[in-house]
C-alpha cells in the first residue's frame, strides 16, 4: 500500500485548480479524443486535431462544413472530470446488446489518451453501467447521457 504524504496532498489540493488538474489527474487536452454518433444516416463526430476539436458532421453521404473550436483550460478540466465521473477507464472495448436485433440502432465510438489513461469503446444500442458492464435500459441515463450532455456543451452545435 502507497502511503500519502498530509504535506503533499495539500500542495495538491492546493495547486490543482491552477495547474490544469481535475481530482489530481493532468486536466490538459488528451493526445487522443475521438467521439462520434451514426444513426440513420446521419453521424456526427468530434476529436481533436492540433490542440483543437474539430467537429464534423455527415447527412446521408455529405459532409457538412467542419467546425473548429479552442477550448478553455476550464473545458479541458471539465472534459476530464466527467470522464472520471462517467468511469470511461473501465469500459469494455465493445458493447452489444446479444439476442437482439435492432434495425434503427445508434452507433457510437470513443477514443480518448492522456498520459495516466486511455480507453477506445464503442457500442451499437448498447451502454456503458458505471462500473463497465452492460448497462441495462434504466442505468444507461446514469452514465451516458451526462457524458454526452458535457459534449455537447464542450462542442455547441456539434452533436445535438
Amino acid at each position: 500500500m502507497r502511503r500519502v504524504r498530509p504535506f503533499s496532498l495539500l500542495i495538491t489540493l492546493l495547486l490543482a485548480p491552477i495547474c490544469g488538474m481535475a481530482n489530481g489527474k493532468p486536466a490538459g487536452p488528451p493526445s487522443r479524443f475521438l467521439f462520434s454518433v451514426s444513426h440513420m444516416g446521419t453521424s456526427n463526430e468530434l476529436q481533436i486535431v492540433g490542440g483543437r476539436l474539430k467537429c464534423t458532421r455527415h447527412d446521408r453521404g455529405s459532409t457538412i462544413r467542419p467546425k473548429m473550436r479552442q477550448p478553455t483550460p476550464e473545458d479541458w478540466r471539465r472534459l476530464r472530470q466527467v470522464l472520471e465521473d462517467a468511469n470511461v477507464w473501465r469500459w469494455r472495448p465493445s458493447y452489444s446488446l446479444q439476442g437482439v436485433e435492432v434495425m434503427d440502432g445508434q452507433l457510437w465510438r470513443l477514443e480518448v489518451r492522456y498520459a495516466d489513461a486511455a480507453v477506445t469503446s464503442r457500442g451499437y444500442s448498447a451502454y456503458p453501467a458505471i462500473d463497465g458492464s452492460l448497462a441495462s435500459h434504466p442505468e444507461i441515463p446514469s452514465v451516458w447521457f451526462p457524458l454526452r450532455k458535457a459534449l455537447v456543451e464542450l462542442a455547441p452545435g456539434c452533436l445535438d
